[in-house]
């Protein structure tokens, strides 16, 4: 199959701008500059200077005016570009040793001469210069740009006006005096002038004349008003912006020479300049802000209890100047025209052959490229060939013989650079084609593909290239994809297996070619599929197969030869692989197998996986533990468990989700199968929350020692999921559904707005522990709040969202100390170390050899680390299988009852185990707010019961651990009452924690009944049983019965996990049709 590869020519322009663009997008070696730049272009103007400020008013009565500020001077106008000078120049030479002579010339040969007489041409300036050029592709660039034009300079700012000064303040009048007499009355004192301040009146002494009696003349003296403020001074104008300068015309070169192949080593740039931007124009001068008016004079105090005189006015104030006017942006300099090109083809004589505005260029029009197996692919380590080359010379001078047509190298695909194909003269605008056949090479792949086919894009291009310098229209290009024709498109290898399992095994392959291959007649190549395994899984090929022939190789692979794949069609392949019995020996490790395929016997593809072997779940052997694995779970993590259970001797089973898909699978029957399940959570497709709640109470009520352990990253919320109900919200009962349509999170619309999700939360939370209260401590209650805003609300001042539920968790109390959360921030995992043949034996348990600095789980010499994966779950199995149990390890011997424990840098012997594990149960009640302590009771029947069954065995050692479990016991419990002593009133008697404390007594007194002497509280072993509380010691969690501060939910996140559940599901269904897929 060929590739017919088409470009579109476009049309090329010869103006000297046109040709100048094109010259400077190439690779430039040398620049030959025909002016000197420095003095081409013009400066730019100087910018005007900014006008200077009014001077403000001053103080005064009524003072005078701030005054106007200056104008701004205009720009200075930008110097003019100046034009370029016209150059004649000469070539000739070679690549390696390349001649330039110019001649700097007022004017050019007139276009009517018929040759040229470099000799005779009168200059003002030349130049010789010589440049090899045989080591690059770049070009010599002569550069006749014309000179830009300066930019005008920027007007001054007006300066800004004065600002008016403050009126004067208005004189006080003065007091009149007192008239009294000394005699004879006097006369009245005279009134205070207005403004000034009026003159004191006399006193008249008494020398016989009567005094003024019939009027007063003690009046006081108006003050005088203030003066006016005076007026802002105007803003000076913007001086305008300079005038740019006229851009500089572009030179006029004229390239001549014999050799018109010389012409690729040299461009022209001959552009006009750019014009002078006109300078932007001032400001104008802000205007000065008027005068504030002078306080008004205070009236002067009458005398003798006249009146007091009337203040003076205040003055105006003054009002503000004028802005300035801004300047006018100055105007841009003139555009100048672009130089021009010449290129003047002379012969031995100078006469001139050709005369052209630009030299000669070519472009590849299309060629066509076949692949060497004519199949249609073009595949590593293959050769591919270009024909039908059709190009076309689309400058404006006739291309001379010599140019070489070739295919560029890349890192995938090589051309020979000497396989390249000469190329004749050509006219100007002649098509021409080539029937020459061009050679590449596919390179080989530097490394087998993985896990994938070889696919790879290439690209081939084409170029014509004189002197090796490229004409940029040549270079067409054509992607290509390399890749073999045979791929595999498909596999399907099982990822798990049981011991002595038959599983099928399936590979597709696809031919992409238009040829067959295979082993059958006319074949273009054989293909192979060499297929490796461990020795522990077997290859069971098909009897009679038409498909593929099976062998064995001496190295123990299997090949499968292809008879036949047909072009363009797949051909798939099945076999069947089996497990052997020794399988059991390498539960959950992974063995690897290989496959490898093969074209024409070289290897094109590599293909990697393992398989997981597995227990084999068997649902009707019921055991103690059942422990769900996943496909993160590791042979060292099985080993630790196996010895854990057999420490504590219990019988086990594993179920792998990857094998046998989630808990909530119809057909997977693991209810009943086993008294204590252990859910690892760290595999994100085996979520916790896929545990239906109804299979979980199932199987809690299977038998008094059912239970549930989650281990790993998970949190308490998440486990919600198994113990709520969420698919069947329900009210309670109808006065609560009344209630809740009623005032369910209703928010007064004034002041308050409506409340965000926190605030609902905490209003839920506020409902919930109130119901806890009132419903009492067997069940664990949860309010499921809707934090829609309802449509129907009959209130119009408050804001009612949908109904809140309130739902009752499917276990009770009872199931306590049987549902454990083993929380990890990390993934949990349980590593464990053994000798050379991996024996899983206890001991090994107690003194490993060695450890990895990421183990988890920390053992240490004959002692068990509570902060440890393994310590923890050790712990929770404890709490799981009940006080009782535990105790009865003490008759059966067990290896466990003589190891200790550590916690930081406290050690625990059993006893004292058994203790917090009593301790532990205790303190949940408590803090739950029970009042009765039926568990905490149960607790004490045990003890009752071990050690009337010991005093009957008559056993001494086991009677003297009871008896200290029972003293370690009363020293715990006695402490923990005592401080809970101090937090109560005495008159608070009937509260619930007064109640309780009453019950703690009882059962302390109960437990002191149990021995034989009197135990009183011993205040020197309280801070040995201050840490006697497996909860805090392997700090578990136990989701029915610790307390909570906050359980709520929205609707909105029960919806997205209903949503998440459909989409497992579905998911499910998607995997169970294609759990071998492996790509």
């Amino acid at each position: 199959m060929s590739i017919v590869t088409v470009n579109q020519v476009p049309n090329r322009a010869f103006d000297g701008n046109s040709v100048s663009v094109r010259s400077v997008r190439k690779s430039i070696q040398k620049v030959i500059p025909i002016n000197d730049l420095s003095d081409l272009n013009g400066k730019a103007g100087g910018n005007g200077t900014h006008g200077t400020p009014g001077r403000d008013g001053s103080f005064g009565d009524n003072c005078p005016n701030g005054h106007d500020g200056t104008d701004g001077s205009d720009g200075g106008p930008g110097e003019h570009g100046r034009d370029s000078k016209n150059a004649s120049i000469l070539l000739h030479g070679t690549v390696e040793d390349f001649n330039i002579e110019v001649k700097i010339v007022r004017t050019l040969n007139c276009p009517s001469d018929s040759h040229v007489d470099w000799n005779n041409i009168i200059y003002v300036r030349k130049a010789n210069y010589n440049f090899p050029l045989d080591e690059s592709q770049g070009i010599v660039l002569i550069k006749a740009i014309g000179g830009n034009g300066g930019n005008g300079g920027q007007g001054g700012d007006g300066g800004n006006g004065g600002a008016g000064g403050p009126g004067g303040i208005g004189h006080d009048g003065l007091s009149g005096f007192n008239a009294y007499s000394l005699g004879t009355p006097g006369r009245d004192g005279g009134s205070g002038g207005i403004g000034h301040d009026g003159s004191s009146g006399f006193n008249a002494y008494s020398f016989r004349a009567p005094g003024w009696d019939e009027e007063d003349r003690g009046n006081e003296g108006n003050g005088r008003n203030g003066g006016d403020g005076g007026d802002g001074g105007n803003g000076g104008n913007g001086g305008d912006g300079g005038k740019g300068g006229n851009a500089g015309n572009g030179g006029h070169i004229q390239v001549i020479s014999a050799d018109p192949q010389l012409f690729m080593l040299i461009e022209i740039d001959c552009r006009a300049g750019r014009k002078g931007n006109g300078g932007a124009a001032g400001k104008g001068g802000c205007s000065g802000s008027g005068g504030s008016g002078g306080l008004g004079g205070c009236g002067g105090w009458g005398w003798n209890a006249a009146p007091m005189g009337l203040p003076g006015k205040d003055g105006k104030y003054g009002s503000c100047g004028v802005n300035g006017h801004p300047g006018s942006d100055g105007s841009d300099g003139c555009a100048a025209s672009d130089g021009s090109v010449e290129y003047v083809v002379i012969d031995a004589n100078n006469h001139i052959c050709q005369r052209r505005p630009d030299k000669y260029h070519t472009s590849v029009v299309g060629y066509t490229i076949t692949d060497g197996n004519e199949d249609g692919i073009y595949k590593p380590n293959s050769n591919c060939f270009v024909t039908d080359v059709e190009w076309i010379n689309n400058g404006a001078m006739i291309l001379p013989a010599g140019a070489i047509l070739s295919f560029r190298s890349t890192d995938y695909i090589s051309a020979d650079a000497n396989d390249g194909i000469l190329l004749q003269g050509a006219n100007v605008g002649s098509n021409l084609h080539n029937y020459d056949q061009y050679t590449c090479h596919m390179n080989s792949i530097r490394a087998t593909s993985l896990s994938q086919p070889y696919i790879q894009r290439v690209q081939l291009a084409s170029q014509i290239h004189p002197l090796n310098r490229i004409f940029s229209g040549s270079e067409v290009s054509t992607n290509l994809i390399c890749q073999y024709p045979i791929q595999i498109k498909e596999i399907k290898i099982p990822f798990v297996l049981c011991p002595n399992e038959l599983a099928i095994a399936t590979v597709t392959f696809t031919n992409l070619s238009t040829e067959v291959y295979g082993t059958c007649p006319r074949s273009l190549g054989s293909v192979k599929c060499r297929f490796s395994l461990h020795s522990f899984i077997q290859v069971v090929p098909a009897s009679r197969n038409e498909a593929y022939v099976y062998h064995m190789t001496m190295d123990g692979c299997g090949i499968f030869e292809i008879n036949k794949i047909l072009p363009n069609s797949t051909k798939q392949i099945r076999f069947a692989i089996i497990s052997s019995a020794d399988t059991q020996n390498l539960y959950y490790d992974n063995l690897v197998w290989n496959l490898d395929l093969l074209l024409c016997d070289t290897v094109i593809e590599k293909h990697q996986n393992n398989i997981r072997i597995v227990p084999k779940f068997v649902p009707s052997e019921r055991t103690d533990i059942l422990l769900i694995t996943d496909s993160l779970f590791t042979r060292a993590e099985f080993l630790a468990y196996q010895n854990l259970f057999r420490l504590l001797n219990y019988s086990s089973r594993y179920c792998d989700i990857q094998k046998y898909g989630s808990l909530n699978n119809s057909e997977l029957i693991w209810l009943h199968t086993a008294n204590i399940i252990i859910f690892i959570y760290s595999n994100p497709k085996s979520k916790f929350n896929m545990i239906p709640p109804h299979l979980l109470l199932q199987h809690m009520n299977s038998s008094d020692n059912a239970g549930f352990i989650c281990i790993g990253n998970c949190k308490i919320d998440e486990l919600d999921f198994a113990i709520f109900d969420y698919k069947n919200l329900s009210f309670r009962n109808t006065n609560h559904e009344n209630k809740s349509e009623m005032i369910n999170h209703r928010r007064s619309r004034i002041g308050f707005g409506q409340p965000d999700d926190g605030r609902l939360s905490k209003k839920a939370n506020k409902k919930r522990m109130k119901i806890q209260r009132q419903c009492g401590d067997e069940f664990l209650y949860q309010v499921v709040y809707d934090n829609t805003i309802s449509t129907v609300s009959q209130c119009r001042l408050a804001t009612a969202y949908e109904k809140t539920y309130v739902i009752q968790s499917k276990l009770n109390a009872r199931f306590c100390n049987r549902l454990i959360l083993v929380n990890s921030c990390m993934p949990f995992k349980m590593e464990a170390h053994f000798n050379a043949n991996q024996q899983a034996y206890v001991n090994t348990m107690y003194k490993p050899k060695s450890y990895h600095k990421s183990q988890s789980s920390k053992i240490t010499e004959n002692g068990i680390d509570l902060n440890s994966n393994f310590g923890r779950l050790l712990c929770a199995l404890l709490c799981c299988q009940g006080f009782e149990r535990s105790v009865a390890m003490l008759s059966q011997n067990s290896d466990l009852t003589k190891l200790m424990f550590i916690k930081d840098s406290h050690q625990l012997s059993f006893n004292q185990i058994l203790v917090s594990l009593a301790m532990s149960t205790i303190e949940r009640e408590y803090d739950r707010g029970v009042m009765e302590f039926p568990l905490s009771k149960q607790i004490l029947q045990q003890i009752f019961k071990a050690i009337t069954r010991e005093n009957i065995a008559k056993n001494d050692t086991r009677k003297t651990a009871l008896a200290n479990i029972l003293y370690l016991l009363i020293q715990s419990l006695s402490g923990y009452i005592e401080s809970k002593t101090c937090c109560y009133f005495s008159w608070h008697n009937l509260t619930r924690e007064r109640k309780q404390r009453h019950q703690l007594i009882e059962i302390l007194n109960d437990l002191r009944s149990l021995s034989n002497y009197e135990i009183g509280s011993n205040k020197n072993v309280n801070e040995e049983v201050e840490v006697l509380q497996l909860q805090k010691l392997a700090n578990l969690t136990f989701p029915i019965t610790d307390k909570r501060d906050n359980c709520v939910r929205s609707v909105a996140e029960i919806q997205a996990w209903n949503e998440e559940q459909q989409m497992n599901k579905a998911r499910s269904l998607i995997e169970e049709q294609s759990c071998f897929e492996f790509f």
